[in-house]
């Protein structure tokens, strides 16, 4: 996880982490409202893909929502493409959300290969 900090102040923060094998889960990317559109998105990714270069992920997957359209056009600029989850992968984060896990039928899946 990366955050940034203006003043004491969390500003940015994006979270990865381990999927499955050589997959990674971009699992949170939020920069406050005041510091958008001045890079700091740019460099909270950048560190992220870093860390997942460095790591040996070959791949990076996440989910959002069709209506985070600013976000969406952020990812699909960085080379992630809409996919269809297979069976494994839903079963996998049923396993690891537990029996009370509601997943919104509305969520947009994501990936990138690094």
């Amino acid at each position: 996880m990366y955050v940034a900090e203006q003043n004491g102040k969390i500003i940015g923060i994006i979270a990865i982490l381990r999927d499955s094998g050589n997959t990674a889960k971009l699992r949170r990317m939020y920069v406050a409202k005041k510091h958008r559109q001045q890079g700091l998105g740019e460099h909270l990714f950048q560190k992220a893909l870093e860390f997942c270069r460095t790591h040996d992920y070959e791949r990076i997957v996440l989910c959002t929502h069709p209506k985070m359209q600013a976000a969406i056009a952020f990812y699909k600029k960085h080379g992630f493409r809409e996919y269809t989850r297979s069976e494994a992968e839903e079963a996998a984060e049923n396993a690891f959300y537990g029996p009370l896990y509601v997943r919104d039928t509305n969520s947009l899946y994501l990936e990138k290969f690094l």
